[in-house]
């Protein structure tokens, strides 16, 4: 029983950790949150619950916490498998980003968005399909609109079979 407690514990902690860097996130905090994410997977590493989190981030108004953010997401997409349930819900931030005013969040959301596709299991390459598709109409910004065509274009290489 003692184990339990103590495994409960540093369950809880290792969660508080994770929220707590999300909100806190800066410019270079990505590889230590992959690591964590990679050792302890992304129930246990408290990304899970911090999905919502990572994309607001991600989409926020204010440079400084998107490009943290989109940092994050592109570092997840690249080196955590594992995370592609969050790297996913993250899609449609990125992709609305290509519309921000400034140019480097601009080139961080293209970098996230294309990361993402490009590692996308080919199994889950239904998923992001809505959050692309949201973004085509006339209505969207043109950068936005191209970059979720760029992604379509990403899936040529990663999931050449499911396009058929």
């Amino acid at each position: 029983a003692n184990k339990t407690c103590c495994f409960d514990n540093y369950q809880t902690s290792t969660i508080m950790s994770i929220e707590a860097a999300l909100e806190k996130l800066t410019l270079g905090d990505e590889p230590n949150l992959v690591e964590e994410v990679k050792k302890n997977g992304i129930e246990k590493s408290g990304l899970a619950a911090g999905i919502s989190a990572l994309a607001a981030k991600a989409e926020s108004k204010d440079e400084t916490e998107a490009l943290a953010g989109l940092a994050l997401v592109k570092a997840l997409a690249e080196g955590a498998p594992d995370a592609q349930a969050a790297t996913n819900s993250c899609l449609a931030a990125c992709l609305q980003q290509a519309g921000h005013k400034s140019k480097a969040v601009k080139t961080a959301a293209t970098d996230a968005a294309l990361a993402i596709c490009a590692n996308i299991n080919p199994f889950a390459l239904k998923s992001l399909l809505p959050a692309i598709f949201s973004k085509l109409p006339v209505e969207v910004k043109w950068p936005i609109r191209e970059l979720a065509l760029s992604c379509l274009a990403t899936f040529g290489e990663s999931c050449p079979k499911q396009l058929g």
